[in-house]
C-alpha cells in the first residue's frame, strides 16, 4: 500500500502582501469549516480567551463555515471576528496578513494533515493545533512547524498567553515545508508506479 498525501499547490499561491487584518494586533486566523463535533473544545477555547490576560492584543479571526450554537460561543468575544465564507483570493490574503494559522482537531482527526494544515504551511505560518494528542500535533511539534494545546482551558490558557512568541520561534525546515508540495509529492508516485 502507498498513502497518497494531501499537499498545497504552488500555482495557489499569491504573494500579496495587501493587509487584510489589523496589523496592530496578533491575528490569529482559522480557515476553513468549524465542525459541529469540536463543540467541546471551542466551548475550552473561549473559557481560556476570557480568562486571558493577554486577549486585548490578539485577534482570532474565524473564516468559513460553522453552526449556528458555535458561532453563538464565539460571538460574545470582543477579540473573535467572525468573517463567514468568504472567497479563495480573500482566503489567500488573509494567509498572507496572518500571524498564526489555527486547527481545531477532534479525535478521530488527530492522524490527518488537512488541506487547512497544508495552506497553512504553504504560507509559512505557525500552526496552533488545540487536540488530544496524535499524529498531526506530534509532527508540528517535531517539526518545529508551531505548538500544540490540549483542549482544556488550561493548556489553552497556557498557549494564549504565548502566542506573541510562536512567528518568532516557528522556523520549519524547507524540507519538511516542500514534502508536502503537490509536485513533490507526484515525482514521489511517479516513482512508485515506475
Amino acid at each position: 500500500f502507498f498513502t497518497i498525501n494531501n499537499g498545497f499547490d504552488d500555482d495557489d499561491f499569491q504573494a500579496s502582501r495587501e493587509s487584510v487584518l489589523d496589523e496592530q494586533f496578533l491575528n490569529v486566523v482559522f480557515t476553513g469549516s468549524l465542525y459541529d463535533k469540536t463543540i467541546d473544545q471551542v466551548q475550552q477555547f473561549v473559557e481560556a480567551v476570557k480568562s486571558s490576560q493577554q486577549e486585548d492584543g490578539i485577534r482570532f479571526h474565524f473564516f468559513g463555515e460553522m453552526n449556528v450554537k458555535l458561532k453563538d460561543l464565539l460571538s460574545g468575544l470582543s477579540s473573535v471576528k467572525l468573517h463567514g465564507i468568504v472567497s479563495k483570493n480573500e482566503i489567500q490574503q488573509v494567509l498572507n496578513c496572518a500571524d498564526i494559522g489555527m486547527l481545531f482537531l477532534t479525535d478521530d482527526l488527530t492522524y490527518s494533515f488537512s488541506t487547512k494544515f497544508c495552506e497553512y504551511l504553504q504560507y509559512r505560518k505557525p500552526i496552533w493545533v488545540i487536540s488530544n494528542e496524535g499524529l498531526c500535533p506530534s509532527f508540528i511539534v517535531t517539526n518545529n512547524l508551531g505548538w500544540h494545546s490540549l483542549p482544556n482551558k488550561e493548556s489553552i490558557l497556557e498557549a494564549i498567553s504565548q502566542l506573541e512568541k510562536l512567528p518568532i520561534l516557528y522556523k520549519p525546515e524547507d524540507r519538511v515545508v516542500q514534502s508536502f508540495n503537490l509536485d513533490r509529492l507526484a515525482k514521489d508516485y511517479l516513482e512508485v508506479l515506475n
